[in-house]
């Protein structure tokens, strides 16, 4: 039921894989690297890199046959990046090309190269660099091979004197070998006799590994039919694959890199734009290059990390996620670093597995993360502290209410509002249900909470205590479809009550034929905001679209694809781990349309209009109830009134708030306040009272009283004076999210 915390969840991903011009080049060029230099202007830094890869950066240049544009991502778009004029321009701009010299100790171990053309001194430059001792044999008095016949001398001679002047090899001309029996002497031996040269009854496979022969023997180039550019490049492979046969004494290798990719690059929204045209003969200025660098998509998967904010705000990638928390996780760290405010900063929206090509899921790992730091403690309970007692009093006596249909009459339906639509608004549980009996008469309902709060909070025991309340509470009633007004309600019964049978408040309703809406063909047009947990419900956005068509209500939805709807802020309980996140996740849904917003989850609604957006509810529509969206969002002292108010209007109850002892004055700031620590009016009041009957406080010089109680978890802080009898105006509150142990102090109880 619960999943277990596996650190190699992101093993599939594909981010940083290579790219698929990377793939189809002979010797696997950084591109990604290369062109971010290029890109920044850095023409030096990304020389280098080209010649590292390539060895000879002239030769190449002038003679790649450049595969890799026609495998360029970009070429599906427009034109493929001008790769081959781009590596021309680095070379000509380059201030240098000349190669690193390396300070390393001489090697005892003597490698003999047959062949002087490119893909021998490829093989050669490269274990020379190392300082292997290495002796080329050249059957004739010339370095070059076959480039004698594809380019200038000058050009290929230079290039190959600049890349090897900091090399010590031997090279020994007019020496042909017949026969392996004469470099007996040496401990491996590569073969680049060239175009018809003597391949001594060798031959490779496409990884260049010698499919027969005696052990350290090597071959490649064009006496295997490689071009130019592959015939370096086999070179240098096989320099890479001597070392490693000198190391583990095998004569087959994986190939460091694949030549296929996993790579899934998404271009929707791409813009089109051509090619860079070089005007210096067809070459590229240094300012072209750039230009044309500038094109290059620097292909990657980043597709989660663009549409979550989690990631964003982290700027991490899945598995730096899975790294981090499985650290968190061990019981051994020689740092005391749990990493347990990252995880209880996902908010589960699910938008990381619906864009990741592989359903990689941070969301559900994170969460069982959290129930491992939970069980082992190292969650700080003031994390999730307040939506704990929120839903403990959303299950309580004051909130908590089965309704159901006439005696005589069997449940086909039983409506689940979820805790927070009413404490967002105490009109809205008993609108809904009166729209629902209209399609169903024989309808219950059950007012209290699916647990959400403990699922979040990582405590799988209070969570499984909340879902076996209302499975009994669903078992008594008849065992009727659960109709739920929340998407979160409805994703979380789904999965862990599947013998329930769910649905939609909204899919019941724009199915009925009789039930009668108002009409808003008169209004302006809306944004249709859907809350994140929709996604998992595929009925959810087409019933709520039905809705509106049937009220003639003008709209756009804000996102068009649903997969890509993150969440507002309020999953996973996030405020209580990283509130600056929260709230950037609210300023973007606020900020991401200029119309007014209908939403249909509670807490997207209240989250919208506590940012001064005007955001309805479809209920509010449905029932006729607010159709501008003005409605101020409630103070959290306020939302569990609405609760006991909501219970009442099922029951015909009258409410009657108990009247406090002490009474509060307070401006706008502080209730802003309040909301934002949480702390409710209920808090202040007990430390209050304290603070007055054991004259445990501090009075500043203005006459203000600063006095602070621990209740539950937190210790209250709250500055007020004395305004009236029993009366106390606040001036300023605030929480510490820990517990000051004082000797002989009471504790403020919970409520």
């Amino acid at each position: 039921m619960y999943e277990s915390f596996d650190q190699f969840y992101p093993d599939k991903c594909c981010q940083g894989d290579q790219p698929t011009c990377a793939c189809a080049c002979p010797f696997h060029l950084e591109v990604r690297d290369f062109i971010g230099k290029y890109r920044r202007g850095s023409i030096d830094a990304a020389v280098k890199t080209y010649r590292n890869a390539v060895v000879f950066p002239r030769i190449v240049a002038e003679l790649c046959s450049h595969p890799c544009m026609d495998h360029c991502t970009r070429g599906g778009i427009d034109d493929a990046i001008d790769l081959l004029e781009l590596e021309r321009a680095a070379v000509k701009y380059a201030r240098s090309l000349d190669p690193i010299n390396f300070n390393v100790p001489v090697k005892d171990k003597k490698i003999a190269v047959i062949g002087a053309g490119i893909s021998g001194l490829a093989c050669a430059f490269k274990l020379a660099a190392k300082k292997y001792q290495v002796t080329v044999f050249e059957k004739t008095d010339r370095i070059g091979g076959k480039l004698w016949e594809l380019m200038d001398s000058e050009v290929f001679l230079a290039d190959i004197a600049t890349q090897g002047k900091y090399l010590s090899y031997e090279t020994v001309f007019n020496r042909e070998i017949k026969s392996l029996d004469e470099l007996k002497d040496f401990d491996a031996v590569y073969i680049a006799t060239g175009e018809g040269g003597n391949n001594f009854g060798l031959s490779a496979d496409e990884n260049g590994n010698p499919l027969n022969g005696p052990k350290g023997v090597f071959i490649g180039g064009r006496v295997l039919g490689a071009d130019t550019a592959w015939a370096i490049a086999q070179g240098a492979e096989a320099a890479i694959n001597i070392e490693k046969h000198f190391m583990t004494g095998a004569m087959a290798f994986t190939p460091e890199r694949s030549r296929t990719t996993r790579l899934h690059v998404f271009t929707d929204g791409v813009a089109p734009q051509q090619r860079t045209v070089g005007t210096d003969n067809g070459h590229y200025t240094k300012e072209e290059a750039i230009n044309e660098a500038k094109r290059c998509l620097r292909c990657d998967c980043s597709h989660c990390q663009d549409h979550c904010e989690f990631l964003q705000y982290y700027r991490y990638n899945p598995r730096q996620v899975a790294n981090f928390t499985a650290f968190g996780l061990a019981d051994m760290n020689l740092e005391p670093k749990s990493h347990n405010r990252m995880v209880n900063s996902c908010t589960d929206c699910g938008v990381c597995k619906e864009m990741c090509p592989f359903d990689i899921d941070n969301g559900t790992q994170l969460l069982a993360a959290r129930r491992e730091m939970f069980e082992s403690k190292k969650i700080p309970p003031a994390y999730h502290y307040y939506w704990i007692r929120d839903m403990l009093h959303a299950v309580g006596d004051q909130a908590y209410l089965y309704f159901p249909v006439p005696e005589g009459h069997a449940a086909k339906y039983l409506f689940f509002p979820g805790c927070q639509l009413g404490a967002s608004d105490s009109r809205y549980p008993k609108a809904a249900y009166d729209l629902l009996r209209q399609v169903e008469p024989n309808t219950a309902a059950l007012l209290t909470c699916c647990g959400a709060p403990a699922y979040w909070a990582g405590d799988a025991a209070q969570h499984q205590e909340m879902l076996g309340k209302v499975r009994d509470q669903w078992e008594e009633a008849g065992k009727p479809v659960m109709v739920c007004a929340c998407q979160t309600c409805l994703r979380l019964f789904r999965h862990f009550l599947p013998e329930i049978e769910t649905v939609s408040l909204y899919e019941v309703l724009s199915k009925s034929e009789q039930l009668q809406l108002p009409s808003y063909a008169d209004k302006d047009e809306y944004a249709v905001v859907d809350p994140c947990s929709a996604k998992f419900d595929e009925q959810a956005r087409p019933s709520v679209c039905a809705l509106l068509d049937k009220m003639g209500v003008s709209y756009q939805l804000l996102y068009k694809k649903i997969q890509e709807m993150p969440c507002c802020g309020f999953g996973g309980n996030i405020v209580g781990a990283n509130p600056e996140l929260a709230e950037m996740m609210r300023k973007n849904r606020v900020e991401a349309d200029p119309r007014p917003y209908i939403a249909y989850c509670a807490n997207c609604r209240d989250i919208f209009a506590s940012g001064g957006k005007a955001a309805a509810h479809i209920i509010d529509l449905m029932a006729g109830l607010d159709d501008d969206g003005r409605r101020e969002p409630p103070h959290i002292s306020e939302r569990r009134r609405n609760r006991v108010r909501a219970r009442a209007l099922f029951t015909n109850e009258e409410v009657i708030m108990e009247e406090p002892k002490i009474k509060l004055v307070y401006n706008d700031e502080i209730a802003a306040r309040m909301d934002e620590s949480l702390i409710f009016e209920e808090d202040i009041r007990q430390v209050i009272e304290y603070s007055e009957r054991t004259g445990s406080k501090f009075i500043d010089d203005d006459g203000i009283s600063i006095g602070h109680l621990v209740i539950g978890l937190p210790t209250i802080w709250v500055e007020y004076r004395q305004i009236g009898d029993n009366e106390y105006e606040v001036v300023n509150c605030y929480m510490h999210r820990m517990t000051i142990v004082e000797p002989d102090r009471e504790e403020g109880i919970p409520q």
